[in-house]
């Protein structure tokens, strides 16, 4: 499938919206914060665009965050490119509480498929599909996983949120990951 003939806008008005209230997790570097969505400012990725590749009108930012602890540690090392940097990791607990969300993980309803929503290295219908939601005033997406854990994601738009939404850090673990030689 091209981005060309999918129509994002489309896809998300088939997964009406609803609120989302539970625990999120997240991996993250030690000396960020896990509500820390600046990255963006440095690198694209697959439901946000960074001033990496776009200009500030055209970049949005995203808070990644797993409906596993499991799933957010795969999620992680999917990109890890050394073990040595999975040194300095967190693993944080998230209490999330949104006010309007859209449930994209029906690939089926979306009219995509997983390989090509969730292709490695081309992450255009992934922001076409943010892009779409965010379009809707939408706080977040939850999405099927990169790592094909059938829990699957949130993707969170902080700068949508509503009054009554919020995010509070629940408890967190720094594991020890790599040994040094």
């Amino acid at each position: 499938m091209t981005a060309d003939a999918w129509d994002a806008d489309a896809a998300v008005a088939r997964c009406p919206p609803r609120d989302y209230a539970g625990s999120v997790w997240r991996v993250h570097r030690q000396v960020r914060g896990a509500l820390d969505y600046s990255g963006y400012r440095y690198a694209s990725g697959r439901f946000h665009r960074g001033l990496d590749l776009f200009p500030e009108g055209e970049a949005w930012p995203a808070l990644y965050s797993s409906l596993g602890p499991h799933v957010a540690m795969g999620e992680f090392t999917r990109h890890v490119r050394d073990i040595s940097e999975l040194s300095g990791v967190r693993l944080t607990r998230i209490r999330v509480r949104l006010a309007s969300i859209v449930d994209c993980r029906d690939l089926g309803r979306l009219e995509v498929t997983h390989d090509a929503l969730l292709e490695d290295t081309d992450y255009t219908l992934g922001q076409q599909l943010a892009r779409a939601a965010i379009d809707k005033r939408l706080e977040g997406m939850l999405i099927p996983s990169a790592t094909r854990f059938p829990e699957g994601n949130l993707v969170i738009f902080p700068f949508e949120f509503r009054p009554v939404s919020e995010m509070e850090v629940e408890e967190h673990v720094d594991p020890h990951l790599y040994v040094g030689q």
